[in-house]
């Protein structure tokens, strides 16, 4: 297994919830490194959920606000697994504020 960029610096355009990374049918995807960062003027929250194959969602990062020109590094989601045909999703409380930059073992 190599470490792999599964998101770069990737900015939901909206409130609804946003698919980072959907892993497919052969391996389960840890988790290595996710970041979430704010480089507007203004805060903002965001929230990270894993969906497993048949849609059931687990909160892996509950609603957390960053504040502007900062970045949150949250160990909750660090270590998470992304099950076979799973999606890691995260929600923002305002379009084109917090990006996402995510690794993880394929």
């Amino acid at each position: 297994m190599a470490i792999v960029s599964l998101s770069n610096s990737e900015t939901p355009t909206s409130t609804a919830e946003y698919t980072l990374y959907e892993a497919g049918p052969d391996a389960d995807v840890p988790i290595v490194k996710f970041v979430a960062h704010n480089d507007t003027g203004a805060a903002s929250t965001y929230y990270a959920k894993i969906y497993s194959a048949s849609g059931t969602p687990k909160s892996v990062q509950p609603v957390r606000t960053v504040n502007r020109y900062s970045a949150h590094v949250p160990q909750s989601v660090v270590g998470c697994v992304i099950p076979k045909n799973g999606r890691l999703v995260v929600g923002v409380g305002s379009g084109n504020s917090i990006s996402f930059t995510v690794s993880g073992e394929v």
